[in-house]
């Protein structure tokens, strides 16, 4: 009898069988049970793995068995039975995947399924095609290394993994992420003094910047930070008329500042 039999249940429903091969085997048939029923020849095939395809588990469960042939003149002998391996009970797909950014990193989350024993993370970048990145035990993980002003989709499959059997649920909906930019330099940059030791800064505001860092000369020297404001326009106190001041304003967010 076939020993070893294993299957992988595909997310695109089919099944694919591996044994390890039997010594003087000429072919090997594979057999069918479905929801319980009788098992039928489903397939004759001359090397030690095969697929079946269009399985409807939302629907019906399936047994599969192998049996050795062995062509001797005009005549066939049969060997013993592998033992048998069921499907039944696919996994769902994950529900609710988010992908929430953090400067160069994303964490991404899923909602449990029931029954599955780890789950599969899948990436897009730029409207690509998806590719695997990692296997992963819990409903959520990181993802590293992201390039800002990129476009990024993640899908999620559960698996089910027995000791011959593993079985892929559908992919999830897609989640989005599109990691912001480093901001561009303030535009329009407007001083006016209002008295003798205060001055007002104005500037366009900046798409993606959530701050602005405020920079001060006195006299020619170096820039140093002064003040960290969210909104486009701010004033500078306490300044002293005998003094030149000048002034550099950089945008920033959580990628970085222009």
């Amino acid at each position: 009898a076939p020993e070893n039999v294993k299957a992988v249940l595909q997310s695109d429903g089919s099944v694919k069988l591996t044994w390890d091969a039997v010594e003087g085997a000429t072919e090997y048939r594979l057999y069918r049970a479905m929801d319980g029923g009788d098992f039928v020849l489903a397939k004759v095939v001359d090397t030690n793995e095969t697929a079946n395809f269009n399985l409807k588990l939302a629907e019906h469960s399936y047994k599969y068995r192998v049996a050795a042939i062995r062509t001797e003149g005009e005549g066939t002998v049969k060997g013993e039975y592998s033992a048998e391996i069921e499907f039944a009970n696919m996994p769902a797909a994950p529900k609710n995947v988010k992908a929430e950014s953090s400067g160069s990193s994303a964490v991404i989350s899923w909602d449990a399924v029931e029954g599955a024993t780890e789950y599969l993370l899948y990436r897009s970048d730029d409207d690509g095609d998806f590719r695997l990145l990692k296997s992963v035990e819990g409903t959520t993980t990181n993802n590293y290394g992201l390039e800002s002003g990129k476009k990024y989709q993640y899908k999620v499959v559960a698996l089910r993994r027995s000791e011959n059997v593993l079985m892929k649920s559908a992919y999830s909906e897609a989640a989005l992420l599109t990691v912001k930019a480093k901001p561009a330099a303030p535009q329009n940059v407007k001083l006016e003094q209002l008295s003798m030791n205060s001055v007002e800064l104005k500037w366009d505001a900046v798409e993606n910047a959530t701050e602005y860092r405020i920079y001060r000369s006195i006299n020619g020297a170096d820039y140093t930070l002064v003040k960290v404001v969210s909104e486009n326009g701010t004033a500078n106190y306490g300044l002293n008329f005998e003094n030149a001041y000048g002034y550099k304003i950089a945008a920033a967010n959580g990628i970085g500042a222009s």
